[in-house]
């Protein structure tokens, strides 16, 4: 889930990427039951829409300097999407990570703009170097906190490894943005872009 900053006087929080679900707390019905969270637009991931599996994000929706009002996020992927226990790891394992980004409309909805293709995050593990080379990454990588910092220059990434230990890094804002490439036609999902490889 990841707070957004925008205009409205309700408090917004993407709680799916994909499909992309953006849900609204008004701050007057907290003690309320059922939760006070309205979906700001129909929550597709409850009514058993396709999707791709991509979940997890950085806690806060980071806008991006310099844009038309763009917010940047991270997701992951896991495989076996299922979370069920393996020889890996006791729950998801095999991490791949996403940048993306989303915008609100003139309509006041939210659509997702833009998406990098999967990457991971190179090995701190001395055992998984070859000399100069790392030649893996670790199995469990869990991306939970992003904020662009340096004067809107570079992003700030921490993560989580192997369920155990944690790690940040900076990476320059222009190549992220170069990561994400083209805009995307306004109402796809990240399902929409997904590939089975041959």
């Amino acid at each position: 889930m990841a707070l957004i900053s925008s205009s409205s006087k309700k408090l917004q929080l993407l709680t799916w990427v994909d499909p992309l679900t953006v849900d609204e707390f008004d701050g007057t019905k907290f003690n309320a039951a059922p939760p006070a969270l309205q979906p700001q637009q129909p929550n597709k991931k409850a009514q058993n829409a396709p999707n791709s599996h991509i979940h997890g994000t950085n806690g806060y929706m980071v806008p991006i300097p310099d844009s038309d009002n763009e917010l940047l996020g991270i997701a992951h992927f896991h495989r076996p999407h299922k979370r069920t226990t393996s020889k890996y790891a006791l729950h998801g394992h095999h991490y791949t990570h996403a940048f993306y980004t989303i915008k609100e409309d003139s309509n006041g909805r939210y659509q997702l703009t833009r998406l990098s293709n999967e990457f991971v995050f190179r090995s701190q593990s001395p055992s998984l170097h070859s000399g100069d080379v790392v030649v893996d990454a670790d199995i469990i990588q869990f991306a939970s906190g992003l904020d662009i910092v340096g004067g809107g220059k570079h992003v700030l990434i921490s993560y989580g490894i192997n369920d155990c230990e944690g790690a940040a890094f900076f990476v320059g804002l222009d190549r992220v943005l170069a990561l994400l490439g083209d805009y995307l036609p306004n109402d796809k999902q990240v399902v929409d872009f997904m590939a089975t490889i041959k």
